[in-house]
């Protein structure tokens, strides 16, 4: 058999359009369910330089108030800049952090605004991703294995249609 014309091939190029979308379908739907919130959560290191550091990627903005610093427990998230800006929840006792633009901005309990450097560990709902070679490791909680797997046989039965997993059809005709 022709290997473009293939159907396991085609199909190969369908679960990889898919499967991602799949993960951000399930995260969502665990996300409304805070007793299944855990098997979202983990922690990663983030190092600052003049109080604010990228985002990790697997760490969605959208969920910025789950973040806690591990290192730092005493912190509070502001919500709005200028709430952090201005120090609001400043003390002596209390430190803060707020997220936007990709950036999460931290100044640690007595700190001066936009001077910390250094490395904390946050502890956030992040959302898994798949190994970039065929070779790497699929690391997620067995929990949300359950679910993508589930999720995505659904999808492939029909049951759920591609429209809800927002699957951009420009994408699938450039691929094939």
């Amino acid at each position: 058999m022709e290997p473009s014309t293939s159907p396991l091939l085609d199909s190969q190029v369908l679960v990889e359009l898919v499967l991602p979308r799949v993960i951000d379908l399930v995260v969502s739907n665990i996300v409304k369910d805070e007793s299944q919130l855990h098997a979202l959560r983990t922690v990663q290191s983030v190092t600052f330089a003049a109080g604010f550091a990228v985002l990790p990627a697997k760490i969605k903005e959208e969920y910025a108030e789950s973040i806690y610093m591990v290192d730092d427990v005493l912190v509070s998230y502001e919500h709005q800049w200028l709430d952090y800006s201005l120090g609001a929840t400043n003390s002596l006792l209390t430190g803060r952090f707020h997220v936007s633009n990709g950036n999460i901005y931290y100044t640690p309990a007595a700190g001066t605004i936009g001077t910390f450097a250094g490395s904390r560990n946050v502890d956030a709902i992040t959302t898994p991703s798949l190994p970039t070679t065929a070779a790497g490791t699929v690391v997620m909680n067995p929990y949300v294995i359950e679910q993508v797997i589930t999720t995505a046989i659904a999808v492939i039965r029909g049951e759920i249609p591609l429209a809800q997993i927002a699957l951009d059809y420009s994408e699938a005709k450039d691929v094939a």
